[in-house]
């Protein structure tokens, strides 16, 4: 079994969140963004617990301005952030918007699961095997077969929305004991410095009949031609230019010619050459991405996927777009099959407006109140 390092390079703002959100009542900002522990801070002998247990109820509490002198003596870990991020995250204290979208860690050790490496090259692999016009038919059939289960009045509840096509993907990858996936075995990354760590603000864009809009996020929410107006996402993410460091090990006992047959393993040179098969999926997404900005008029978010597209590679690199932000056409394939299968899916998992494009929205960065980037691009580059 082949062992490769891999080096990641960030290319534009990367979050993998956690599902847990920091709030100001764990957090200063003081040129720095502090995560305090709140342990130690409630060990601190002048630290006035019982009042901080009170305040704390209040919509607009700020642990800053709480007491900013306490807190700074016991970070948990302190990260970079824009004077333009830090100032419009401390206007959002008393709202909704004022949390910060936690990046996954172990402790307080940052990382990128070895599990969402492989979830990029599982899209990629389907991607690649749905180009064959027998298995995208077969691929088809089957999601056919789902729809008409979901509509069963005996079955319906039990198909799940997230699961709908697993039973398709499966039937062309292989079920978890015989999958091509199988022979892939993706390492966590070796974990990662705060100092490569910013927090970073978003805001979703909405394609129109003539162009976009920003989203207002929430239930009394709209859109709106003023970014200022619309709904900021804080997030931590890695900084675009970092570069990291795990381990990738491709089982080439299981791609050999005569257990690849036993396992009734398809198209085996997918996984073995890696780097093919990813890129030629990255930049079908990626033209997708271009013709998209190309199409609302967004020309700052053009010119930054024209740079990815653009980035020389070696025959041992590849693009990936993942994690959070990277959206439906990063991680599905519904636009890979037929038109009129896609709409019967969307409407009966209402995906979206019917009669309209979908997806229709995606996140952007933003920095000093301009478009800056988009999230999730990363270069990967094998080693042995």
């Amino acid at each position: 079994m082949p062992n490769y390092k891999y080096e990641i390079e960030v290319l534009t703002s990367l979050h993998i969140g956690s599902g847990e959100k920091i709030y100001p009542l764990e957090y200063v900002i003081d040129k720095e963004f502090i995560r305090v522990n709140m342990d130690k801070l409630f060990a601190e002998p002048s630290f006035q617990r019982e009042m901080f247990i009170r305040e704390s109820k209040k919509r607009d509490f700020y642990l800053g301005a709480f007491d900013k002198n306490n807190s700074l003596k016991y970070p948990l870990y302190k990260t970079a952030i824009a004077l333009s991020t830090a100032s419009e995250l401390t206007n959002n204290i008393g709202t909704p918007n004022a949390l910060v979208l936690n990046f996954i860690k172990e402790g307080k050790n940052f990382y990128i699961p070895g599990s969402s490496l492989k979830g990029a090259i599982r899209t990629a692999m389907l991607w690649n095997f749905l180009q064959e016009a027998n298995i995208r038919s077969e691929f088809e059939g089957s999601l056919k077969k789902e729809l008409a289960r979901k509509k069963d009045p005996k079955e319906g509840r039990r198909v799940k929305r997230e699961r709908f096509s697993l039973s398709s993907e499966e039937a062309i990858l292989g079920r978890p004991n015989y999958s091509l996936l199988k022979a892939l075995h993706a390492g966590d990354s070796d974990f990662l410095l705060p100092s490569s760590i910013s927090v970073e603000v978003s805001r979703v864009l909405s394609k129109t009949g003539n162009g976009f809009k920003w989203k207002q996020l929430g239930r009394d929410g709209g859109n709106t031609d003023n970014p200022g107006d619309a709904t900021p996402i804080f997030f931590e993410a890695v900084k675009s230019g970092t570069k990291i460091k795990g381990s990738i090990k491709i089982d080439e006992f299981l791609l050999s010619e005569e257990v690849a047959a036993a396992l009734k393993l398809r198209d085996i040179t997918l996984l073995k050459e890696l780097a093919k098969t990813c890129n030629a999926f990255a930049y079908h997404h990626l033209e997708k991405e271009w013709n998209f900005f190309k199409s609302v008029g967004l020309k700052e978010i053009q010119d930054e996927i024209e740079r990815i597209k653009k980035i020389s590679l070696t025959d041992n690199e590849f693009l990936l777009h993942f994690a959070w932000g990277s959206g439906y056409e990063a991680k599905a394939l519904g636009n890979t099959i037929d038109k009129s299968l896609f709409n019967e899916i969307r409407n009966e998992w209402n995906l979206g407006k019917r009669g309209m494009e979908f997806p229709k929205t995606r996140k952007i960065v933003f920095e000093d109140g301009k478009p800056k980037t988009v999230t999730g691009w990363v270069k990967l580059k094998l080693e042995t």
